[in-house]
């Protein structure tokens, strides 16, 4: 996946739900763009290059051609049409045995997608695009929106459909619907999300903040609507050989039937002493003494969640060295204070961390050369004692239990003990809106006035409870019952396991084209097995999923994942964060014209050059890493870097006196 926008608002927070809500999960395989900015949350290696639309099968009886009350009358004058769109294509290869959904979604908009990949995994650029008078219909990936340099290059150009209230209110009634249900009105949507250059909405944003939706407040969705970790699987029989009182996986799973599924936090982590950096090299340490080989390949680590791309480091491990991931990205806040991570004396340890691990063997001597299906394959093998919590471990269970291999796999925090309040941020309070930022969808000047209404109808169904009930339930004959009383019918026993405790099988999900829209997310890594139906959507998880609506499973079968994200948010929640509201600015306003982001991008961090310089900070010999780190940090002495860094801390002092700081004042 690709970089995002910096300043990303928390309705991205959802993402992160989804990813570890897709999830992430656990991937967060959900968001790309086309600009090529940043976002820790995000795996940008994906360098798939498809094109092709939708791979599955459409074999399954068309149900889509009932017509509702929200059925467009136009709808059936429709021709079929065909969207093109920068997307965020498959990471599999999968094809559903019987996609249920496709011809669904065609019935329902007489639209089919037809996906073409973002410039971060081999696509061409907005710029090239535009230049080669070869502008796709749509840019459905989530960093594309307001304040991004693609949004300017498009608005500039005169190249978006302006989304007027009326469009909504006779295209989208669905989408209306929903946010009434959620306690939102369009009109709130609408202010929240128009460009303060004209007051006029060029894009379909996505969400906002869970807290700024009152009908979410008493759902589930509200336990994970608040901060995760990042996290790492253990092989559990080199735990044990290493930290005898650790559980394995199987312990903890009969330990979760005896509390008769009332599990704490402490339970799941506090039996693994790994609570710093210091703690984790010697745990690598102690697997290397032990020369454990699988077959006959060595057990070794690999601790980012891709191998590809060396930023990973900071994104995919962002809690390691102390930190948790906001609206600010990297540049962590604190009391009107901001300050970028990569360069405090914490992050200077942190690649000391890597240099040691790597010059001593500790990790993956490929760890930053092999292909990610290479990383995979050694996962799913058993080769690796630590890996990703993004990484596939559905697949990586599934072949322990058929061959019976004697170990499991625990999940575990990166670090138990991580504190919302340090040196640099405070985390305590997190900023509730119904603007969504970069999340947005773009539908540009191709489609034409014409045939608007029906690229709206789609979204709109998208965005339906609806097409969020087929998404997570499939087929109305699959299930019986209503609300929180729906389960699956006995003989959609595999889909059950799949939907609540994210057991994969034959006839699974991913067999139907399905996806288990909640945390701890069961797809592991792949964020959808068909894009045209499980892509795009304007609103939340659905609360009413499977895996929200079942009670607590008492069975070995549990979704341990699941469970420790969930835990993960309560156990922050519970050290006393509040929502405040934010109104009338957005954390764009850091970076109004993208300066920083464009100096960032060119000499810092995420540069070509900063990539280089990270490379030999983690690689280079021991003894000379003080003269390579002195060389990294000679990146943000450029002048400009330098002035826009020093504007972006001003703007942000100014934003916390005005906004930031009184709204708290407001909730305390």
């Amino acid at each position: 996946m690709s970089k995002k926008h910096k300043w990303l608002s928390l309705s991205l927070s959802i993402v992160l739900i989804l990813s570890l809500i897709a999830a992430c999960s656990n991937n967060n395989a959900t968001s790309n763009n086309t600009n090529g900015n940043k976002n820790a949350a995000t795996n940008d290696s994906n360098n798939d290059t498809a094109t092709n639309t939708s791979s599955s099968n459409d074999t399954s009886t068309n149900t889509g051609d009932a017509v509702s009350s929200d059925d467009p009358p136009e709808l059936a004058n429709w021709k079929e049409l065909t969207l093109t769109g920068v997307c965020n294509m498959q990471t599999t290869s999968y094809v559903p045995g019987q996609d249920v959904l496709t011809p669904i979604w065609r019935a329902k908009t007489k639209v089919k997608l037809d996906c073409s990949e973002h410039s971060t995994a081999g696509g061409p650029t907005i710029q090239q695009r535009l230049a080669a008078d070869n502008l796709p219909d749509s840019i459905l990936t989530s960093g594309a929106g307001f304040g991004t340099d693609n949004y300017k290059l498009l608005k500039g150009a005169n190249k978006l459909h302006v989304i007027t209230k009326e469009d909504i209110e006779k295209w989208m009634p669905r989408y209306v619907k929903r946010l009434e249900k959620y306690g939102v009105t369009l009109d709130q949507v609408m202010e929240a999300n128009k460009d303060p250059e004209d007051g006029k909405m060029y894009g379909l944003p996505m969400g906002g903040a869970i807290g700024a939706y009152p009908g979410l407040q008493d759902t589930r969705l509200m336990d994970l609507g608040w901060v995760n970790q990042y996290n790492a699987f253990f092989r559990d029989d080199i735990l044990k050989k290493i930290f005898p009182n650790a559980r394995t996986e199987k312990e903890l799973r009969q330990l979760y039937v005896e509390k008769k599924g009332q599990l704490t936090y402490e339970d799941m982590t506090s039996d693994i002493p790994i609570n710093s950096m210091d703690d984790m090299l010697n745990y690598l340490r102690k697997v290397k003494e032990l020369n454990i080989k699988e077959g006959n390949k060595p057990v070794s680590a690999v601790l980012q969640s891709t191998t590809t791309n060396i930023n990973s480091v900071l994104w995919s491990m962002f809690t390691f060295p102390g930190w948790f991931w906001s609206e600010t990205g990297e540049r962590v806040q604190k009391d009107g204070v901001l300050t970028y991570s990569p360069m405090t004396q914490e992050y200077k340890d942190y690649f000391k961390f890597w240099n040691t691990a790597y010059n001593e063997g500790l990790v993956d001597p490929e760890s930053f050369i092999m292909k990610d299906d290479q990383l995979n394959a050694k996962i799913i093998n058993g080769e690796l004692a630590v890996f990703s919590g993004w990484g596939p471990i559905a697949q990586a269970r599934d072949v322990v239990k058929k061959e019976n291999r004697p170990y499991g796999y625990r999940m575990i925090p990166y670090f138990p003990n991580s504190e919302l309040v340090t040196k640099y941020q405070d985390l305590r309070y997190r900023p509730a809106s119904l603007n969504a930022g970069v999340a947005m969808y773009l539908i540009t000047t191709n489609i034409s006035d014409e045939d608007l209404p029906q690229v709206l109808n789609w979204f709109d169904w998208n965005s339906s409870e609806e097409a969020a009930d087929l998404r997570t339930w499939g087929l109305p004959e699959f299930s019986t019952g209503t609300g929180a009383d729906r389960r699956f019918k006995p003989e959609y026993k595999a889909l059950e396991d799949w939907a609540v405790r994210g057991i994969k099988s034959d006839k699974d999900g991913w067999y139907y084209g399905l996806r288990a829209a909640i945390d701890g997310d069961p797809n592991n890594g792949v964020p959808y097995v068909n894009h045209e139906t499980q892509m795009v959507s304007m609103l939340y998880p659905y609360e009413l999923a499977p895996a929200l609506v079942y009670p607590p499973d008492l069975t070995e079968d549990f979704n341990m994942e699941a469970l420790l994200s969930a835990l993960e948010h309560k156990h922050f929640r519970d050290m006393g964060m509040k929502y405040y509201p934010q109104q009338g600015w957005s954390f764009a306003d850091l970076d109004p014209k993208g300066d920083f982001d464009k100096q960032d991008a060119n000499k810092a961090y995420y540069s070509q050059t900063g990539k280089t310089k990270i490379a030999k900070l983690i690689t280079g010999k021991p003894g000379d890493f003080e003269a390579n780190y002195a060389d990294y940090m000679k990146m943000y002495d450029d002048p400009l870097w330098k002035k826009e860094w020093a504007a972006m801390q001003d703007r942000y002092k100014k934003l916390y006196d005005e906004h930031i700081k009184p709204a708290i004042d407001s909730v305390q």
